[in-house]
């Protein structure tokens, strides 16, 4: 399953200021950075909010700066219309070709994590555990008797693994991919969200 993605550039909190800062000074003909509205947007929040916008397209990305991370967290068109997952992560390879890897050539980045994927969301072996709960678990009408087993296990590997998969990813996925009904999904996605609480609680 697609999702729509999100670039997040790990480094020292000097090379992620050094990149921010040279972002503020894009201004040609196929970006700008936008000033007021990155100001505006920045209102009331400890984080620090970028706006870049992309001129021939008409886009504008957002990108959160804080302590040893920079990530680009949304994009939205001209109008507000919606893009679609294909659409957006398109974006997201544009923004990355035209300005983010022309930024870090010269710095020392820890980490680049570029997501688009519930499997690169979740983690290889979370997303392994999370297959092995739905196909050995659940046959489209009832689960069986391991089914708990099975589900302690997926939220201990996610636990475990610090995953970054969230509930609502987890729910769309079960809609979208396993065709659960909604309030199925939003049942399983609320116990997952739960479970992970008392598992951190727990550690």
């Amino acid at each position: 399953m697609e999702i729509y993605g999100e670039i997040i550039v790990h480094s020292d909190n000097e090379t992620i200021l050094s990149i921010a800062n040279q972002i503020r000074k894009i201004n040609n003909s196929s970006w700008k950075y936008l000033d007021n509205v990155s100001e505006k947007a920045s209102l009331g929040g400890i984080d620090k909010i970028l706006c870049l916008e992309n001129i021939k397209e008409g886009i504008f990305f957002y990108l959160r700066e804080s302590e040893q991370e920079l990530l680009l967290f949304n994009i939205i068109p001209t109008g507000y219309q919606s893009l679609s997952k294909s659409q957006y992560n398109n974006f997201l390879d544009i923004f990355c070709e035209d300005i983010l890897y022309n930024l870090i050539n010269d710095h020392n980045i820890i980490s680049i994590k570029k997501e688009r994927h519930i499997a690169e969301v979740a983690g290889t072996n979370t997303f392994e555990a999370l297959e092995k709960w739905f196909s050995e678990s659940y046959d489209g009408l009832k689960v069986n008797s391991n089914d708990f087993r099975r589900w302690v296990h997926f939220l201990s590997v996610a636990q475990a693994n610090n995953s970054d998969l969230d509930s609502e990813t987890f729910r769309t996925w079960l809609i979208e991919e396993k065709k659960f009904t909604e309030e199925k999904a939003e049942e399983y996605s609320q116990d997952y969200d739960y479970g992970r609480q008392i598992l951190q609680y727990l550690h």
